[in-house]
């Protein structure tokens, strides 16, 4: 069968055009012409699939410098790669009298898995990446048919991910030699996790120990796109949205030498802990810092534009956020500068407008494919056999990831290798669990599912903290490893205050006060071995957590 043959075959979707968000169900249909004196059609049909597909797209454009003298050349090139994020075959079953000819009809309905990322494309420079997804009808000996499909992600919890900032105290020099004395910033993130459209609320404290004024502290929230293809790298940067905090003039001024010597003198008579450390703060300091960030004086409220990316951490493309908090000094001196990550997500509401971004420009970009006619060529609406659809499954046939695909050319598959269909009873064992958590798109969500199965949650009970180290460290985005320790501490068998404290260690500095509160209403022996767990935290952190350790007590 020729390429013409395609003209007898339509695809299309009911919810061509929609942001469709991950986890909802897509249908569609198939429709079939098979003329009389063609019969041959019918029998290809039976070998044709149907297909969700979605990808990391990625060109970066280079140059390469040839030659010496007068024949040396610039020239530019392209490195174009490719990763699946996920391929599922859709359910079809095609009548065993097709062959005879006739109009026939394929409805079709799936499940977007749950955790997919959002569509997006940027593009600047003749380099551009992208996420895309699209249902296609893989044809035997015929041209392809596909929609693309614009996949919006869910909405994660919409349990805070608060951030209380450890106070960074900033040697001022003037012309990088004069000291000036210290600056202490310290803040308080009400929710890291944030979506397009919503407000973040940032408290600020300061302490200027400093003969350099202050004339403003800023927030920011910049965003950071790479993408890499065959050993070459491009990258965006974007500020998202600025602030300035209101601060009160004596948080601004600047300090007389007297009044420098005198705080030097506190510190001292408060004794060398603290300033073992390198802050020469004393606990009274920290606690004067952590209700400044608290009590909500010093607020700014920064709303994510819709133009925002979500945060997304894949093998071609990452998309970073992080809030930048910066108290600058007089010119010459130092500035002193905290850096939150943030996560930004599919917002609650899931309202506004889509993400929209300039269009690739790179040389030989396929084209975006319309949307096929109902109805293909010879098709009699009088006379059509309808086959019933089968029930939308994620089980049927569906692999996540895959190998990176480089070339210097644009890569165009095709053929298309359809995903096992697994088989046999599971194992229910450790490194089973790990296969299960590996071959998701989400640690966290694969979690919550595994824990609602009696024989996984067997083997999750009986943990090991090395294991339960292992799991954490499978998580990929960070925002996501605090939730997966609150839940794997809530079922895990004997969970103690020496067990959490081995938790901790491996936890990043930025997750440690979040983790720990996660943690202690799960030790069953935190009345009695509290201290094994506070010994492992800092001066800020211990101070920050002690309401949350009498609570937890006291429950």
């Amino acid at each position: 069968m020729g390429n013409t043959s395609a003209k007898n075959i339509s695809l299309s979707i009911d919810q061509g055009g929609q942001q469709l968000v991950a986890g909802t169900t897509v249908t569609g249909r198939v429709r079939v012409h098979v003329p009389t004196d063609d019969r041959s059609r019918g029998t290809i049909m039976e070998k044709t699939n149907l297909l969700f597909i979605g990808k990391e797209d990625v060109c970066v454009r280079y140059t390469v410098t040839t030659g010496s003298g007068d024949n040396r050349r610039t020239e530019t090139r392209y490195s174009y790669s490719q990763r699946d994020i996920v391929r599922m075959a859709i359910p079809m079953e095609y009548p065993s009298d097709m062959s005879n000819g006739g109009n026939f009809e394929f409805p079709f309905q799936f499940q977007l898995p749950d955790q997919l990322p959002s569509s997006f494309e940027y593009g600047h420079g003749g380099s551009w990446c992208k996420i895309r997804y699209k249902v296609k009808l893989d044809i035997k000996h015929a041209r392809d048919k596909e929609i693309l499909v614009r996949v919006v992600a869910q909405p994660p919890s919409s349990t805070p991910v608060p951030n209380l900032v450890e106070p960074v105290s900033t040697n001022v020099t003037l012309c990088c030699c004069i000291p000036k004395g210290k600056i202490i910033v310290a803040a308080n993130v009400d929710d890291t996790r944030v979506g397009q459209g919503e407000e973040m609320k940032v408290d600020l404290g300061v302490k200027n120990n400093s003969t350099a004024a202050l004339e403003f502290v800023s927030a920011t929230i910049k965003q950071n796109l790479s993408w890499h293809s065959g050993g070459h790298h491009e990258h965006s940067k974007t500020h998202l949205v600025r602030s300035q905090f209101n601060l009160n003039q004596d948080n601004m001024r600047a300090r007389s030498k007297n009044e420098i010597q005198e705080m030097k003198n506190a510190a001292t008579m408060a004794g060398d802990a603290n300033r073992s450390r390198g802050l020469d703060l004393s606990d009274d300091t920290f606690r004067e810092i952590l209700a400044a960030v608290k009590d909500g004086s010093n607020q700014v409220s920064l709303q994510i534009p819709y133009s925002a990316f979500n945060t997304y951490h894949g093998s071609l493309i990452t998309v970073q956020h992080h809030l930048n908090i910066k108290a600058k000094t007089p010119f010459g001196s130092t500035n002193p500068t905290i850096r939150v990550p943030l996560q930004i997500v599919s917002p609650d509401s899931m309202g506004g407008p889509s993400q929209s971004h300039p269009e690739p420009t790179a040389p030989d970009l396929p084209p975006t494919p319309s949307a096929p006619p109902i109805n293909p060529e010879g098709w009699n609406a009088e006379n059509v056999t309808s086959v019933a659809p089968s029930a939308p499954s994620l089980h049927n046939s569906i692999s996540y990831g895959g190998d990176v695909v480089d070339s210097e050319q644009e890569i165009v598959f095709e053929g298309f290798d359809l995903p096992p269909i697994g088989g046999g009873a599971p194992t229910y064992d450790y490194p089973s669990l790990l296969k299960e958590i590996q071959s998701s798109l989400s640690i966290r969500t694969k979690l919550q599912d595994l824990l609602k199965n009696d024989e996984w949650k067997a083997v999750i009970v009986e943990l090991m903290p090395n294991q339960f180290l292992e799991i954490v460290g499978k998580v990929t985005l960070e925002f996501d490893k605090a939730d997966v320790i609150e839940m794997l501490a809530g079922v895990v068998k004997n969970f103690n205050c020496a067990y959490a404290a081995i938790i901790l260690r491996k936890v990043p500095d930025w997750l440690r006060i979040q983790t720990v509160q996660k943690m202690i209403p799960f030790c069953i022996d935190l009345k009695t071995n509290k201290s094994v767990l506070v010994n492992e935290l800092s001066d800020w952190e211990r101070i920050s957590t002690e309401r949350d350790f009498e609570n937890a007590i006291n429950k």
